[in-house]
């Protein structure tokens, strides 16, 4: 899998994350709260309670919710996957399957 993420051979839906935006949010730089500011500013807009498909991309933006962009967005715009973030998040799985297995 880690392969495929730097060959260009994964599928990107196997990357997809979800969350469900609401309307209001504790803090600014919460991602979520982050994603939804950036996305109006960008045209998108969505009513609370909108489940969305999501990848993390290569940016160099501290705050999460900078790095989000729907699976729409993506098609239709020359980002790339943040190969780091998917590598890391893998390992960190698979740590945690081993664990338990151990």
């Amino acid at each position: 899998m880690i392969a495929s993420l730097y060959d260009g051979t994964v599928d990107l839906k196997d990357l997809y994350m979800s969350t469900t935006l609401k309307g209001n949010y504790a803090s600014d730089s919460c991602p979520t709260s982050v994603f939804t500011t950036v996305s109006a500013t960008r045209g998108r807009r969505y009513a609370p309670g909108t489940k969305i498909d999501y990848l993390v991309v290569e940016s160099d933006e501290k705050l999460q919710g900078h790095k989000w962009r729907d699976v729409v967005y993506f098609d239709e715009h020359e980002d790339s996957i943040d190969r780091k973030f998917y590598e890391e998040r893998l390992i960190k799985s698979l740590k945690g399957i081993m664990s338990v297995l151990e």
